[in-house]
């Protein structure tokens, strides 16, 4: 632990948005070892984050008064979605004239190399409508309640504050603040053969998914319970095993390397796509040296920012 922090959650942090930016590039003609992989990128990282965000968010329910967690919530998701909505938006007016300027971003999904910025609103959204869990004496019976409204209610991709996203992901932030009740009840005295158990079990169902036809998608119960096994894994692995410091030093800056990720990656994937450099091991090196920068880039910014303009940190949601 270092400065109040659980190294292991910020090192599956790292590791999380590490395999963001993997995801993100999705260059044109891309090797087919590529597909492969984005596949199974997309069975569980966000879920780990939304996990994870259960995890840590109890602590902050336990000890603050609801307006102080909304406030807290907002600085730390809205205001940075915002802020990186608006620049966006002002660089489509720089490009195609003030007609290009819209309000869709405060409704519903940004346009194009904007569009992965859903996840801030969507965990906001999930942050508060779990919020009551923790002060309520049935606790256990809400949640059921709570997941039944959210599981039932029709999918709307464009729903008014990200409420589709909030009832996908949900269960995961529930099933993290749970684990985290769990755990700090001395209740988790058997974590490592719990580990030792789902990593066997992660890794037949990894045989069975990899050798057959499945169609998996976050909406699903299956692809819910494995992302769910594999964020657990995830979990386990850096809190038992090995936590590597440059990992945890990655995860604590996986704000802003989420926010600019996209823009650090676009030059490597214009040169695969414009065959300056082609083939299946130039896809390779680009993606290592262009992934290498998304991460490296903001942990440089974020010392620079923290030692000389520490206010521009509440722009990017940095603690």
């Amino acid at each position: 632990m270092s400065s109040g922090r659980l190294d292991y959650i910020d090192a599956a942090k790292g590791l999380g948005i590490m395999l963001v930016a993997v995801g993100h590039f999705t260059a044109q003609s891309a090797p087919l070892w590529y597909d492969s992989l984005w596949s199974l990128i997309f069975l569980f990282h966000m879920p780990l984050f939304f996990f994870l965000s259960g995890m840590t968010s109890c602590l902050s329910r336990n000890r603050t008064a609801f307006k102080t967690y909304f406030l807290s919530r907002t600085l730390r998701l809205l205001v940075p979605y915002l802020v990186a909505s608006l620049c966006y938006e002002a660089m489509m007016v720089y490009i195609h004239g003030i007609g290009a300027f819209s309000f869709k971003f405060l409704y519903t999904y940004p346009g194009k190399q904007a569009v992965y910025l859903w996840f801030l609103p969507a965990l906001w959204l999930c942050s508060l409508v779990s919020y009551p869990l923790v002060h309520l004496k049935l606790r256990f019976l809400f949640p059921i309640a709570l997941l039944s409204f959210f599981l039932l209610l029709p999918s709307f991709p464009h729903l008014p504050g990200y409420l589709n996203d909030c009832r996908l992901y949900l269960p995961y932030v529930l099933f993290g603040s749970f684990w985290w009740r769990w755990q700090s009840k001395g209740e988790g005295s058997s974590s490592q053969m719990i580990f030792a158990l789902l990593t066997l079990l992660m890794g037949l169902v990894l045989c069975n998914y990899l050798f057959s036809n499945y169609d998996l998608s976050v909406k699903t119960l299956v692809s819910f319970l494995l992302a769910l096994l594999c964020t657990m894994c995830v979990l386990f692995a850096f809190q038992f095993i090995f936590t590597p410091r440059w990992i945890v030093k990655i995860g604590m800056v996986s704000m802003l390397i989420y926010l600019l990720h996209p823009m650090i990656l676009y030059p490597f994937k214009y040169i695969y796509e414009q065959h300056i450099m082609t083939g299946s091991l130039s896809f390779g090196c680009l993606m290592v040296v262009g992934v290498s920068l998304s991460c490296v880039v903001p942990y440089i910014l974020d010392r620079f920012v923290g030692r000389f303009l520490p206010w521009v940190k509440v722009l990017y949601g940095s603690h």
